[in-house]
């Protein structure tokens, strides 16, 4: 009979990250026992797949959020990181008055330390998957089309006018779709 208690915890490891090796670790296990006993066992193979199913369902999830409600990150010039600043008023050394004139302090926090610039950014280029993957109109693959013999389409002027008639229905559709989506949920640039 066969120990099969790194079973659960390595599928568990699987949904959670998706990676074979960090589930291996954690349930310590080889490799090579997982795959060996995923070629025996139909059951366990079908849980593996539903477990990186999970794991990438997680990362879309992931991606999406990134992609829509974007992330907060600290801002660096040159490698340093830059502060939030505030406007002190100048103050006239004999009667402390203000003098009209401002200069910058850094913002702290309650424990006295600097605040970091923080800026909130949004991916296009997971938006841009995302959409691809789910909406044909925004995707950006493209298809070459070839004559007999790889060479070019032959095409007389009467196939080349309705070519163009249907490439610029389809790019005015696609702008119909583009102009529906912003509406539907705001322009997200």
């Amino acid at each position: 009979m066969t120990d099969d208690s790194w079973v659960q915890p390595f599928l568990t490891s699987l949904a959670s990250t998706g990676i074979v090796s960090k589930a291996c670790a954690a349930a310590v296990v080889s490799r090579q026992r997982v795959m060996a006993h995923k070629a025996r066992s139909a059951d366990f193979a079908a849980a593996f797949d539903d477990a990186m199913e999970q794991a990438v369902d997680m990362a879309e999830a992931e991606a999406w959020r990134r992609a829509v409600r974007g992330v907060t990150k600290p801002v660096f010039y040159k490698g340093t990181p830059v502060w939030q600043v505030k406007h002190v008023p100048v103050l006239d050394p004999d009667t402390l008055e203000p003098t009209g004139r401002f200069t910058f302090d850094h913002v702290l926090d309650e424990h006295g330390q600097p605040v970091p610039y923080l800026e909130h950014e949004y991916s296009d280029a997971l938006l841009a998957k995302i959409l691809g993957a789910h909406r044909k109109a925004f995707s950006t693959e493209r298809t070459e089309i070839t004559g007999s013999g790889g060479g070019a389409v032959q095409l007389d002027n009467g196939q080349r006018a309705d070519r163009v008639k249907a490439l610029l229905a389809l790019g005015e559709a696609r702008k119909r779709e583009a102009e529906r989506l912003a509406n539907d949920h705001g322009d997200i640039a």
